[in-house]
């Protein structure tokens, strides 16, 4: 393999890029100079400890603050959702389709159908169980129903602070990523 020289942009990405490529050929990775990575299947040169790249350790996630971020990340995609005009002609007969495999997945789990809202690329189902415990049994087969339209699939159910309470949620389908 030939040496390659690869401008070095962005640290983080491009050594992840250059790490993958690394090891898919058998080559060496090293540091030629502060902008430069190169790539070379000779012989790893000498490098002195203080030039070794080593990547950092993650940083510590707050799992309070990640719940937060993908909550608030959800709450944008629905608002989206939301925002979206609705093209009838799509929306009608899809809206259709899913409260058909709705009552399918029915027959066999306790929840309620409280709306299905189809737009120009994505759904939400809004869905209600009895209690909590029932609704994280159905999440799987929710998330896993071959459905009348092959769209992606989001469903949160955070822990509500009363378990033996109804409990309600969205699923969405965005049906371009599908």
């Amino acid at each position: 393999m030939k040496n390659r020289t690869v401008p070095f942009l962005s640290g983080r990405v491009l050594l992840a890029l250059a790490a993958c490529a690394v090891g898919a050929a058998g080559a060496t990775l090293t540091l030629r100079a502060p902008s430069v990575v190169s790539l070379s299947d000779a012989a790893p040169p000498v490098v002195p400890e203080e030039a070794t790249v080593r990547p950092s350790p993650p940083a510590p996630v707050d799992p309070a603050e990640e719940q937060r971020r993908v909550l608030a990340e959800y709450a944008g995609e629905l608002q989206r959702h939301d925002n979206e005009p609705i093209q009838p002609g799509w929306a009608v007969p899809t809206e259709t389709g899913l409260r058909a495999d709705l009552d399918t997945l029915r027959t066999r789990r306790p929840f309620s159908v409280l709306g299905v809202d189809c737009r120009t690329r994505t759904c939400v189902m809004t869905l209600e169980w009895p209690d909590y415990e029932r609704a994280t049994e159905t999440a799987d087969a929710l998330l896993h129903h071959r459905y009348v339209v092959p769209c992606a699939r989001t469903v949160l159910m955070p822990e509500p602070p009363r378990r033996n309470q109804p409990y309600r949620t969205q699923v969405l389908l965005d049906c371009m990523r599908g």
